[in-house]
């Protein structure tokens, strides 16, 4: 299986186009610490499943608006969760 690194514009452009094209998706969260995450880093990974593309992305500190992006846009919640 094949994971492409990709920036944070590029996870938020692949998420919201996902949503859009209603294909379906999913993520997960890598802390710094789970097993399966192979640096030192935060890390959300990407699955269109629909496409078969799995990306991963890399941040230095949690990715709060990313993971809030992802979050909210897997549960069709508005983008942003103060709009609730």
């Amino acid at each position: 299986m094949e994971i492409n690194k990709i920036s944070s514009r590029e996870l938020v452009n692949k998420v919201r186009k996902a949503v859009k094209m209603k294909e379906k998706w999913h993520f997960h969260f890598l802390t710094l610490d789970c097993i399966f995450n192979l640096k030192k880093k935060f890390a959300i990974v990407f699955e269109n499943e629909k496409i078969k593309e799995n990306c991963i992305c890399y941040f230095d500190k949690k990715p709060e608006k990313e993971l809030k992006l992802c979050e909210n846009l897997f549960y069709n919640r508005p983008e942003d969760f103060n709009k609730y």
